[in-house]
């Protein structure tokens, strides 16, 4: 972002005198060659986020970036390394786990999401800590309610699906996904449950 003060420095100067004329010049090329220089950083979230581990290797929210970006690419392996350096870094943000759950999900490790993310939920000290962090948080109880959606635990999918629904009930498409499992819970065993708020 400096490279954007010298060229508003250089409009500045632009509107003195002669000799500031003079002076915007030289401000003007500085900063465009700086801002060309480092435009690449912020062309891709991959770029920005390389760039700020670089910077500073005990960064969270450039490994968590990482981590994100390499799952959503589904470049899986790259993603597992990021998702643990971020969980190195800070074990218990909501964000890392969420991005470590999505990765055991989309590479069918089931039991590894109960085992290990489940009972973070669970965790009194856990959701004490990520107090602010609400849309990960649902986004964690959507995680568990397609885990056992997936595996036709259907009380436990129920139970995870109505805590995201009542964390997350704004978007139409948390309501829509619901409304399927509860449809697809009713062909299977003939119940049709609906959330206790």
């Amino acid at each position: 972002y400096l490279p954007m003060a010298f060229i508003a420095l250089a409009v500045y100067l632009l509107a003195q005198n002669n000799y500031m004329k003079l002076a915007f010049t030289g401000f003007a090329a500085f900063g465009a060659a700086l801002c060309i220089y480092r435009a690449p950083v912020f062309a891709s979230d991959e770029a920005f986020y390389k760039e700020l581990w670089r910077m500073d290797q005990s960064q969270f929210n450039a490994a968590v970036g990482l981590g994100v970006h390499y799952l959503s690419a589904r470049q899986m392996d790259e993603a597992e390394i990021w998702i643990k350096r971020a969980l190195e870094i800070n074990p218990r943000h909501a964000v890392a786990v969420n991005a470590l759950g999505s990765f055991y999900f989309l590479t069918s490790r089931d039991r590894e999401i109960i085992q290990e993310i489940e009972p973070l939920l669970l965790e009194k000290t856990f959701l004490d800590y990520n107090l602010t962090e609400t849309r990960p948080i649902a986004a964690l109880y959507r995680l568990l309610g397609l885990t056992h959606h997936r595996l036709q635990h259907w009380d436990l999918a129920l139970r995870y699906y109505c805590m995201h629904l009542a964390m997350d009930h704004s978007r139409p498409e948390v309501q829509r996904e619901f409304d399927l499992f509860r449809e697809e819970m009713k062909s299977k065993t003939g119940q049709s449950l609906a959330c206790p708020f």
